[in-house]
Parts: C-alpha cells; sequence; structure tokens
C-alpha cells in the first residue's frame, strides 16, 4: 500500500508536476481540516462529514486539476489503493460524483451577476455552500441503513437507485 502511494505521488510529480501534486495534496488537508471543523470526530464510516469530506475534496480536484484528474485521483487511485467496505466504497465514489459533477456549479459558481472582474468564492466560501448543503437532509440527502455487513450487491443496487442529486449517508451516528 505504501509503495503504491509513493508510486502514485512519483508519477503525478513526473507527469505533471510539482504544482499539480501540490493541489493534490493541499486539497486532501482542506477537505480533512474542515470536515473536522464542521464535524469533529464524525467524518468517517458513513457519517455526514465523511460525505462533506468527499463531496469538498472532488470539488477542490475539479477546480484546481480539472474534471479528469480529479476522477483520476478520487476514484480510481483513491478508492482502490485504501478499499472499503462496500458502504463506504459506493457512498464515496457516489459523493464524489456530487462534488465534480452533479453541483459543482452550485458550490463554486458566483452568486452576483457576472462580470469579469468577479473573483470564484474562495476555498472557504466553497466549504460553507457545501456544509449548507449537507446540512439540509430533508431536500439534499438519501439516508440507507447499511452497515460493514451489508453485501456489495444490494448496496450498490440502492447507490444506482439514489438520486443523482442527493448526497449519500449511511450512519446517523453524531
Amino acid at each position: 500500500n505504501y509503495f503504491e502511494q509513493e508510486n502514485l505521488a512519483l508519477t503525478v510529480m513526473l507527469w505533471y508536476g510539482p504544482r499539480m501534486f501540490y493541489r493534490i495534496m493541499q486539497s486532501k488537508a482542506r477537505a480533512e481540516h474542515l470536515a473536522r471543523h464542521y464535524y469533529g470526530e464524525n467524518t468517517n464510516s458513513g457519517k455526514r462529514g465523511d460525505a462533506f469530506k468527499h463531496i469538498y475534496v472532488n470539488t477542490l480536484l475539479r477546480r484546481y486539476t480539472g474534471r479528469l484528474m480529479a476522477w483520476l485521483v478520487m476514484d480510481v487511485y483513491w478508492e482502490h489503493a485504501s478499499p472499503n467496505a462496500p458502504c463506504d466504497h459506493f457512498m464515496d465514489l457516489h459523493n464524489n460524483q456530487i462534488g465534480r459533477n452533479s453541483h459543482y456549479d452550485l458550490f463554486t459558481l458566483n452568486t452576483q451577476p457576472s462580470t469579469l472582474n468577479t473573483p470564484l468564492p474562495s476555498w472557504q466560501q466553497t466549504a460553507a455552500r457545501i456544509y449548507q448543503f449537507i446540512e439540509d437532509t430533508t431536500a439534499n440527502s438519501t439516508y440507507h441503513p447499511w452497515d460493514k455487513q451489508t453485501p456489495s450487491f444490494i448496496v450498490k443496487k440502492d447507490e444506482q437507485q439514489s438520486p443523482a442529486q442527493q448526497y449519500i449517508y449511511w450512519n446517523k451516528e453524531n
């Protein structure tokens, strides 16, 4: 596992350069830091903080590195370098899509009329928008009563039937 992570780091550094590698590491650090800020220690195992983390890091990666690189880093590399239980794996992949594709514009576009000099929202403002999105569980989320023993075929079917516009979480513990 360490060897695979080292190979990815070397590949990214050689192919895309230090700036790309820096943006990947920066996005990951920001997502972890702000997830802890908003959700304390509730940032793993299917909780809303975990959903925040995946949505936010994908939003940042798309902004800084592009959609393809965000997909390669998060879906192709990360989800396979750190294998999870099916409930975490399919939740993560679904929530990655929310940040990278289906809600990217909602989280990153300006709310003011467009002008040439209007800056994009800061990474902190983007985080606040994602936090507001996550906290509206009545409109923006789908809860599934999974656990670590739920078989893959059940989790996959449930995920595929979940609305693409709603994030997924499976653990209601605070």
